[in-house]
């Protein structure tokens, strides 16, 4: 468990994400600085995390055979945790309509589940199409579990969390 920083009257630290039409869920926008100094020490896990993210965002960029697209790619200055509770879900979206919405070229995912069951629900599902009925994969999100794509091709979704998630340490 990280604690989140709080935001601060400078604009620093975390701030909450409001639910809308499209989502039921608690969102949190981190500047990339929030996991400095004392708050990155809270949080190692996540601090490193993002360190690797940079990593592989240079390697991908300066690969010979990256396409245009990919050979301005970085890590944000902010990047977004969510918590799914009971009844949570994300509608079909894509994560960038373009550039002049928001600069997003690919969407990383890292789930933190420890916990996950089957039946918890909270499955992030990719379409090729918002017409397509069937997803052309399903995450399950289990603890370490990673997914990436393109944020303006993509379609997906995050299924209702379970209202009540799975006993756990029941046979």
């Amino acid at each position: 468990h990280c604690p989140l920083p709080r935001r601060s009257r400078r604009g620093g630290g975390a701030w909450r994400m409001r639910s809308n039409a499209c989502t039921r869920h608690t969102g949190y926008q981190l500047p990339a600085g929030a996991l400095t100094g004392a708050a990155g020490e809270r949080c190692p896990a996540l601090r490193s995390a993002v360190s690797a993210l940079h990593g592989c965002a240079a390697e991908v960029a300066s690969h010979p055979d990256a396409p245009p697209t990919l050979q301005q790619l970085c890590v944000p200055l902010n990047f977004m945790v969510s918590s799914y509770g009971p009844g949570d879900h994300y509608h079909m979206h894509l994560d960038s309509h373009g550039p002049e919405e928001n600069p997003r070229g690919v969407t990383i995912l890292l789930y933190l589940n420890s916990d996950w069951e089957e039946g918890d629900g909270g499955l992030l599902r990719g379409f090729y199409s918002p017409e397509e009925p069937e997803p052309c994969f399903t995450v399950e999100p289990r603890l370490g579990a990673v997914c990436a794509f393109l944020s303006r091709e993509l379609w997906h979704e995050v299924t209702e969390q379970s209202p009540e998630p799975a006993r756990r340490g029941r046979p």
